[in-house]
């Protein structure tokens, strides 16, 4: 048995993500669901050692190292960690080609509200957020808007990303220009690159992940300067991804944060990756457009008042009203929207039940 045999295990049954542990069976993450396989018995360590040598995505004691590697014409993003058994890997397979933003099953009104018809930009300055868990699809949907943006847009757009999951240069050639610089290895890190990316004429940053105070102080100045700034965020809705910006910062900057933000923010898109009974996985998302109304209730720190307008305001989309949506379309079960819901009988009388 060889890891490259474990590898191909995993691709054969369409596995999203593949866990490898020393001394314990691999599984597969298969549709949402764990699938543990006994096919190849236990993992030795050196076999998960060997293969992670072999290409250099490791030293001889390193640990907590996030990487990226091919293998067998797919790209991989890699987590390798050290626990009390020995070294483990978590890998996730990335597709083979950016997908199409039309393809994700994301809602009409977060596209209408980036692209006109004939797919040019309608933003020219602003903060756009996809935020949601681990493993909710935030880089694909970051990846397929930036494959719409440069087949369509003569723009230079410079990511950085830890690591770099797309190839987006294929995109580019011809048509724009790119620059992907893996935190790490082309820079120091995200605040260091964002930073650095002020001074090489970009018109797009993203930046894959902002983690403290001084990233998203960056990237507020470099969105209300004249930049498109993409940026992921780990909340899980659009009213707490507003509390945990403000919360990055002492109480003595708040103001000015969320004054600088209710100016720059263009919009957020939370969202969850949810397997329905039919074995398909679905986006759930909830939309928040910055309106005027939103920008005065960001300023004036009313922030808590945001939540009722995801349902009066044409412009978003409230989680409960995209699971109605869903439900109509057919993609989720009445039990799966209701299970799903953060205000069950909003969802009820919107379904058909009004029991």
């Amino acid at each position: 048995m060889t890891f490259e045999e474990v590898l191909r295990k995993g691709i054969e049954l369409e596995a999203s993500d593949f866990h490898f542990s020393s001394y314990d069976f691999p599984a597969y993450r298969v549709k949402k669901k764990l699938v543990v396989c006994r096919d190849f018995g236990i993992l030795e360590e050196n076999v998960i050692l060997r293969f992670l040598r072999e290409r250099g995505l490791v030293e001889e004691e390193s640990s907590d190292v996030d990487t990226s590697f091919e293998f067998d014409g797919y790209r991989f993003r890699a987590s390798v960690f050290r626990t009390r058994k020995g070294t483990s890997l978590v890998l996730r397979k990335l597709p083979k080609d950016i997908p199409d933003i039309e393809t994700l099953n994301l809602p009409a009104k977060f596209i209408e509200h980036l692209f006109t018809d004939d797919g040019k930009l309608k933003v020219h300055s602003g903060l756009i957020l996809i935020t949601g868990e681990t493993n909710s699809g935030k880089s694909t949907t970051l990846a397929s808007l930036l494959k719409k943006t440069l087949e369509n847009n003569p723009k230079v757009v410079i990511t950085l990303e830890d690591p770099v999951e797309y190839d987006l240069y294929p995109v580019a050639r011809g048509k724009a220009k790119v620059y992907q610089r893996e935190v790490g290895k082309d820079t120091e890190s995200f605040a260091r690159g964002l930073k650095s990316a002020l001074r090489e004429d970009p018109d797009i940053i993203l930046v894959g992940e902002i983690r403290d105070a001084e990233t998203m102080r960056t990237a507020l100045n470099a969105s209300m300067t004249g930049h498109v700034v993409l940026a992921t965020l780990h909340t899980n809705d659009t009213v707490s991804t507003i509390d945990r910006i403000r919360s990055m910062f002492p109480d003595e900057e708040q103001n000015s944060i969320l004054d600088a933000l209710s100016r720059s923010l263009y919009l957020i898109q939370s969202q969850r990756l949810y397997a329905n009974g039919e074995g398909e996985v679905i986006p759930i998302v909830e939309l928040l457009k910055n309106t005027r109304t939103v920008a005065t209730l960001i300023r004036e720190k009313k922030i808590f008042r945001i939540t009722p307008l995801l349902d009066e305001e044409p412009e978003h989309i409230s989680w409960d009203n995209c699971l109605v949506s869903l439900f109509n379309q057919g993609k989720l079960s009445y039990d799966e929207a209701i299970s799903l819901a953060k205000d069950p009988q909003f969802v009820r009388e919107r379904t058909g039940d009004i029991f």
